[in-house]
């Protein structure tokens, strides 16, 4: 039986715009380390590239301590309060998300090919005897 891999977790990253303040009090995210197909889903639904980009955050951060400024409630992980977060940020964060496209796009090395147990062949022609 084949099982498909778990999304692994990062470690805590720390948004930027939040370094200078004591540790504890840093604004952090925890983000998805492999997307699926299905993480994409939400970036086909808006029009610009900024509303692009901002839903593909809102699908690999999985977890953040941001909270509303009336009550301190947790803020739901939602293409709005992406939206709200500081320019460099965003920034910081696409850099991530990028960084995942890249290691999904990129060539299939030697020693992959070696190991992969998934093997393409070209069609055998049958000839029958009558």
């Amino acid at each position: 039986m084949v099982h498909l891999p778990e999304n692994k977790l990062t470690d805590r990253v720390y948004l930027p715009s939040t370094l200078h303040l004591p540790e504890e009090q840093r604004a952090w995210v925890i983000l998805k380390t492999r997307l699926k197909f299905g993480d994409t889903d939400l970036m086909f639904e808006v029009d610009t590239e900024f509303d692009k980009h901002a839903a593909g955050l809102a699908r690999i951060v999985t977890n953040w301590n941001l909270t509303s400024r009336e009550d301190e409630s947790p803020l739901p992980i939602t293409l709005e309060n992406i939206k709200e977060l500081e320019t460099a940020d965003i920034h910081y964060l696409n850099k991530y998300l990028n960084s995942l496209k890249d290691d999904v796009t990129a060539p299939i090395e030697d020693e992959q090919k070696k190991t992969s147990t998934v093997t393409l062949t070209p069609p055998v022609k049958v000839e029958t005897a009558i």
